[in-house]
């Protein structure tokens, strides 16, 4: 198991983090979210403190991949619902529903109490069987400060290959998908690499996805 010194919470003035999601995926007796359950919804987040007067459909689905076939089954319709800022949204369906802001500042202070209001509503309105999976993604990317390497920053083992003094002269960048047992039940799927965005700051993009698969009653 991945045993980590304990966190700094100590809150950064420019927090790097352009996304933070939190999903819940279950089971429920809902095979359908309408118009008025989503009402229902709103109604019941704003009764807990969280105002998302937006709406707009949303669609997906389960994408299975066969020899030489890929086939899209569980089509799955809902609903996402946003703050007049664009600070905060939910997604709700009748097997998932998520929390994402890209502008995250603290877990304590509204990102945790939001999470609690949207797991409350869900249950009130779509009254889910069991949970399936609950997880929280943190997508970091990293400017470099100007003149300075990534070594100081950041592990060497994740940016290893810039390094090497054979592979470093035609480096362009690189992916890399790691998978940590992080606690009991709970996993973390790591991806990490160099990013660009059309600017000439180099960038380093830390994408985190901590994870449970209780199966468990809700």
């Amino acid at each position: 198991m991945l045993t980590l010194p304990l966190a700094d919470h100590t809150q950064l003035a420019n927090p790097a983090h352009p996304l933070v999601v939190a999903q819940a995926l279950f089971g429920a007796p809902v095979t359908e979210v309408t118009a008025d359950m989503v009402a229902d919804f709103q109604g019941a987040l704003r009764e807990l403190g969280l105002d998302l007067p937006v709406v707009k459909t949303i669609q997906g689905g389960n994408i299975v991949v066969g020899p030489g076939i890929a086939t899209a089954t569980n089509t799955l319709a809902g609903y996402q619902v946003a703050s007049s800022d664009g600070r905060w949204s939910v997604a709700l369906t009748n097997n998932w529903v998520t929390l994402e802001t890209p502008a995250f500042t603290n877990f304590q202070k509204d990102f945790g109490p939001h999470l609690r209001s949207v797991l409350q509503a869900a249950t009130r309105v779509i009254k889910p069987v069991a949970v399936n999976r609950a997880g929280l993604r943190f997508i970091n990317v990293l400017t470099r400060p100007s003149g300075d390497s990534w070594s100081g920053w950041i592990r060497e083992s994740l940016i290893a290959v810039s390094k090497d003094e054979l592979l470093k002269q035609g480096f362009v960048g690189h992916a890399q998908q790691l998978l940590f047992d992080a606690g009991p039940s709970v996993k973390s799927a790591v991806r990490c690499g160099p990013v660009t965005d059309g600017s000439d700051e180099p960038k380093f993009m830390l994408d985190i996805d901590t994870y449970a698969e209780p199966d468990e009653v809700w």
